[in-house]
């Protein structure tokens, strides 16, 4: 067992004077306190805060001087054909062809002339795939 030590006469007038003490209430709110205290340590907001405006700034500034361009969809295609089409008389039968395939590597199919038939919308993809992959292999 454990004795407590002895106290000494001076030590045990003290005890009894700090005995009789009541503690007051002053009106302390522990939650508010609380509150105060950890807004307290949170520090400063400023420094951030100026840098997000400083690069927002920069950000507009940059936008208004130098605007993005994007490529035109010519651009991303290439231009230069692979094979170049020979030139041909026209009194060869297979110069329309020639003229049309070489129509179709400059411009695509879209610039295709319309056929005397009449083009139908209903035209699938693939088919116009396959027409320009037969004109382009010959």
């Amino acid at each position: 067992m454990q004795r407590e030590p002895e106290l000494s006469p001076a030590q045990q007038k003290l005890e009894a004077l700090l005995g009789q003490l009541n503690p007051s209430v002053t009106g302390l709110d522990r939650d508010r306190l609380m509150f105060q205290a950890g807004r307290a340590s949170r520090g400063s907001h400023r420094p951030w805060q100026a840098a997000c405006v400083v690069l927002t700034l920069l950000l507009g500034c940059s936008l208004m001087i130098c605007p993005q361009q994007t490529p035109s969809p010519h651009e991303w295609v290439q231009t230069t054909p692979l094979v170049t089409p020979v030139d041909v008389a026209t009194s060869d039968p297979a110069s329309g062809y020639l003229k049309l395939q070489r129509q179709v590597m400059e411009e695509g199919l879209d610039h295709l002339p319309k056929s005397k038939r009449g083009w139908s919308p209903r035209r699938s993809r693939f088919e116009q795939e396959r027409l320009m992959a037969k004109l382009l292999s010959s």
